[in-house]
């Protein structure tokens, strides 16, 4: 029967009623493993999303983040920040443990070159990384699940011994470092640039991430695929 209407059925894949985004794309090339354990006992209840700084992190967190879900941005606790910016994505929830269980945690951020290099400074990262497990094991008995992003993951900040991801729900976000770097330029105002002392100092940081962010999928067995795009997507569609 003849029509003049246009019909559309939809493509192989497709989900109605779900919106892709930019990021959907972003999705697909990440590289990921371990996905499915995210939530299933009080050791995986922490989903761990980790690469270049401006590659995206923190807007997947977003994305995947609802009234059950605490997201945990490491940036505020290393990092020189406006007070209003830092105050803005800290997880309330997650302080208060910490002024409970570590109130030294305000004393990691901005620290001078000797106490970079300080054995007080790392044990203090150490405490406030387990205290960060402790509080995803508290939040997996009141039914919610917690994701931790940051580019210190994928250094020697937080966990130098990369194994301790093997087991983890892992991202490590497929933005690539030119991208990468403009949004985090544009973001910051260039403030992270001027924090270099030349651009050449700020490629080479740039070509150590690339370097960990290797390492850490090598490790782990993370691979490029659908098994993130699907589980984001299905999850978005339910």
């Amino acid at each position: 029967m003849p029509s003049n209407s246009l019909m559309h059925y939809g493509v192989l894949g497709m989900h109605w009623g779900v919106h892709r985004t930019r990021h959907d794309k972003s999705l697909r090339k990440a590289r990921t493993v371990n996905i499915d354990s995210w939530g299933r006992d009080p050791q995986h209840n922490i989903l761990y999303i980790t690469g270049y700084s401006g590659s995206g992190k923190s807007t997947i967190a977003r994305q995947l983040s609802n009234s059950k879900t605490n997201v945990i941005h490491l940036d505020p606790y290393f990092e020189e920040m406006d007070k209003n910016i830092s105050a803005s994505i800290q997880d309330k929830e997650f302080n208060k443990f910490l002024e409970k269980n570590f109130p030294a945690y305000k004393s990691i951020a901005n620290p001078t070159k000797n106490e970079r290099h300080s054995k007080e400074w790392w044990n203090k990262v150490d405490t406030l990384m387990t205290q960060t497990e402790k509080f995803a094991e508290g939040q997996f008995y009141k039914k919610k699940k917690v994701v931790v992003e940051g580019v210190q993951l994928s250094d020697d900040t937080t966990y130098p011994n990369k194994s301790f991801f093997k087991d983890k729900p892992l991202i490590i976000t497929g933005t690539n470092a030119i991208t990468s770097f403009l949004r985090a330029s544009k973001r910051d105002d260039r403030r992270v640039v001027r924090s270099f002392k030349s651009g050449k100092e700020y490629a080479q940081w740039y070509m150590n991430t690339n370097k960990n962010l290797d390492l850490l999928a090598k490790q782990t067995s993370a691979k490029k695929g659908e098994e993130w795009a699907n589980k984001y997507l299905s999850t978005k569609q339910s």
